[in-house]
Formats: structure tokens, C-alpha cells, sequence
């Protein structure tokens, strides 16, 4: 039963995503260059591209960024493992897993260890079709202190390559406060 609920706190976000709000677009035009904007919270902070448009409190989430195109997204979660204390790779199995249980039509095209915020971690890239629109995710989490950290990008496959290095200036700034 806790497993099941892990399951559905680290992958719930990852659906929201998936099926609510997320169409297709065209590629991004060029914009000029806005120095960043930085969330912080107690748990973590990271700077942002600014033109990109910080989500009112959504649920289920620390918090939930849009693209200025309106779709393309990055969401952040955070999941207390304190009542099921597990590492990095117990946490990387059970997303995994939750993963294929919850995104029909999945393809993984990259899988493998990294560093986030400046911690051992994991990241994936796969894609998967709604609508008949095939989005590509790329996901990087952690473990610190029975707590996982999970960062999830997400954008039309026409966008994913125009947008991720704007998302890998927020990973690489990204810290969790400990």
C-alpha cells in the first residue's frame, strides 16, 4: 500500500502534466535576453528564465513554470520519504516503474546517472503522444535526507531542443536547502 502511494506522489504530477493543458507548438522565435528571476522557498531556490511565467500554488507541485509560448512547462516536486525511507536507486526503480504504469505509449530515449543540485541523481528523457502530439520529458531527481527532489520538464518535441538549455540554466542553479 505505501508503495502504491509513492507511486502515485511521484508519477500524479507527471499525468497532470501529461493529459491537462499541454498542446502542440511551434517553435519558440527568438527573444531577447531578460536577466533571470529566482524562486526560493524553505526547501529549495533556483533562478529562472524571467519572460517564463511562475503558476499560482499548483497543487501537487513546489512549483510550476510555463514557457511564454503557454504550453511548454517545468514543474518541481518534492516527495517525504520518512514514512518508507529509500536511496536513490530504490526511488529511481519506483519512478521508473510508475512511469510505465501511468504514461501510456512511453519511449525512453535516455536513461541514466547524473549530478542535481549538486547531489548524486538520475535523469530520464522519453516521449510519449496525446492527442496525436508527441511530447518530450525530461526528468532529473534526488535524494537528500529522506526527501526526493524531482524536476520535470516538458515541451512539444518541435520545442524540447530550443527550450532545454533554458532548463539546464535552472538545473545547474538549482539548490536544496539542507
Amino acid at each position: 500500500m505505501k508503495r502504491t502511494k509513492l507511486i502515485l506522489l511521484i508519477c500524479l504530477p507527471l499525468a497532470l502534466v501529461m493529459f491537462m493543458g499541454q498542446t502542440c507548438g511551434r517553435g519558440e522565435t527568438a527573444q531577447p535576453q531578460v536577466p533571470p528571476a529566482t524562486f526560493s522557498d524553505e526547501q529549495i531556490s533556483f533562478k529562472y528564465p524571467a519572460d517564463w511565467t511562475k503558476e499560482p500554488d499548483s497543487e501537487g507541485f513546489i512549483v510550476s513554470l510555463t514557457a511564454p509560448n503557454g504550453r511548454d512547462n517545468m514543474n518541481v516536486i518534492s516527495v517525504d520519504l520518512s514514512a518508507s525511507p529509500m536511496n536513490l536507486k530504490e526511488f529511481t526503480d519506483l519512478s521508473m516503474q510508475g512511469i510505465e504504469e501511468t504514461i501510456p505509449g512511453y519511449a525512453y530515449i535516455r536513461d541514466g546517472e547524473t549530478t542535481f543540485a549538486g547531489q548524486k541523481g538520475h535523469e530520464i528523457v522519453f516521449t510519449a503522444t496525446k492527442d496525436g502530439t508527441t511530447l518530450k520529458f525530461w526528468q532529473i531527481w534526488t535524494v537528500v535526507d529522506d526527501v526526493a527532489y524531482a524536476l520535470t520538464f516538458t515541451a512539444s518535441e518541435d520545442n524540447f531542443a530550443n527550450l532545454k538549455p533554458k532548463v539546464e540554466a535552472i538545473v545547474n542553479s538549482f539548490i536544496i536547502k539542507e
